[in-house]
């Protein structure tokens, strides 16, 4: 390669975009690589740093890596110096790599469609027109073609410190407007051949490109208050897939806790969670597609468009454990507090919210966090567990959860 900076970078990462930047504000030249499209340099990379998470920093020939993710880039900054870094991250595949261009009947007619853009409250955001007559492709195939080109969106308007996304500029883009009428072939496809891993990919990217649409559509003023929130998840965020509606709380609590009361149901919310139903009710035809068991690491991918929001992703079948993995490593490194002298973890909220999904008791959900820490946190986690097996005397603290919106002036 030409430059001596090499960066593997992916559409939508902050923690790649804060470290791109760093570069370029000292004038560094940098080559980028994707290394998501590239199974066996992924292996490779895993095998050479012992890591999922990223970023990995190179610096002649020494690996430094940072289990704070939020460091990337005054580390990049610091490592300059030596004139050969490689920065490694977790890059998703670009839109052009996931979306490939499909010519047949059913995908040009809706491409070719007049589309009314504006849509009600309320309604399908993918209903602007039927798709036909033709019918569509598997489910997978048009959910990873969706969330390549939301993603790719996402990255072109992505501040420069990659906290926050112009909703405004993606209105104004003729491109958006494309993945809307793409959206469209939703209506027709059919869930009963996926897998658990393909059915859960499917939701996973579904859901967060959901999240980007509405928003665009309707504006990130709903989430200025819980009940704007409420209506934003439960009412106005919503795609027609197979012929049936799936709000957002659908498509979480629904098909991806297979069936489960969500969060702010009064079972859930008075730790009683037997006392609430799921979404889909008895007789309900969306009920024969929903993932069992339960996956938890789910809420580290699921991207809600707040500030406390997990960074976005582009999840597959095939390399789903992977994507999990990485996905659960990189949230918990970094929002995961241990105070052995004190006794006390500091979790997200999500722990709270959803609490049965991480274990039977306070032992076990403390448990699940060890293989997802790095290394300091997970020695003085195991300490206190070893001290105290059942875990009584170790206190849990949730974190408030920051609903500011990440969206750029």
């Amino acid at each position: 390669m030409s430059s001596s900076v090499v960066v593997f970078t992916t559409p939508g990462c902050p923690y790649c975009k804060r470290a791109k930047q760093a570069l370029s504000e000292q004038k560094v030249p940098y080559q980028e690589v994707d290394v998501s499209v590239n199974t066996e340099l992924r292996a490779a990379l895993k095998e050479a740093t012992g890591e999922r998470t990223v970023p990995q920093v190179y610096a002649k020939g020494a690996l430094h890596n940072s289990s704070d993710r939020s460091v990337a880039a005054a580390q990049a900054q610091q490592l300059l110096s030596a004139n050969t870094i490689t920065l490694v991250s977790d890059k998703q595949p670009s839109a052009d790599e996931v979306a490939a261009v499909f010519d047949d009947e059913a995908h040009s007619y809706a491409m070719r469609s007049e589309a009314v853009r504006a849509v009600p409250w309320g309604a399908a955001l993918n209903t602007h027109f039927w798709w036909g007559p033709a019918a569509a492709r598997p489910a997978e195939v048009v959910a990873e073609e969706l969330r390549g080109r939301i993603l790719a969106l996402y990255d072109k308007h992505l501040s420069a410190d990659g906290r926050a996304v112009s909703y405004a500029a993606l209105k104004q883009d003729p491109e958006f407007w494309e993945y809307v009428d793409a959206t469209a072939e939703l209506q027709r496809v059919d869930l009963s051949p996926l897998s658990r891993e393909s059915l859960m990919a499917f939701a996973i990217n579904l859901y967060n490109a959901l999240v980007i649409h509405a928003l665009v559509v309707h504006g990130p003023q709903q989430y200025n208050s819980t009940t704007g929130r409420v209506g934003f998840f439960q009412k106005a965020s919503k795609y027609n897939i197979g012929g049936y509606d799936y709000v957002l709380d659908d498509l979480e609590n629904g098909i991806l806790r297979g069936n489960s009361p969500a969060a702010s149901t009064i079972g859930m919310l008075l730790k009683l969670p037997w006392l609430s139903k799921g979404p889909f009710k008895a007789g309900d035809p969306r009920a024969q597609h929903v993932v069992r068991p339960l996956d938890p690491r789910i809420h580290f991918a699921l991207v809600c468009g707040a500030k406390s929001c997990p960074p976005i992703k582009l999840y597959s079948a095939a390399t789903l454990e992977e994507g999990l993995a990485a996905a659960a490593d990189t949230f918990c490194a970094s929002d995961v507090e241990v105070d052995t002298a004190a006794k006390k973890v500091r979790l997200s909220k999500i722990f709270s919210w959803y609490f049965p999904d991480f274990g039977a008791d306070k032992a076990a959900r403390l448990r699940f966090l060890l293989p997802h820490l790095p290394g300091d946190k997970q020695a003085s986690l195991q300490q206190l567990l070893a001290a105290d097996p059942a875990a009584k005397g170790i206190s849990v603290e949730h974190k408030p959860y920051d609903w500011t919106i990440n969206a750029a002036e």
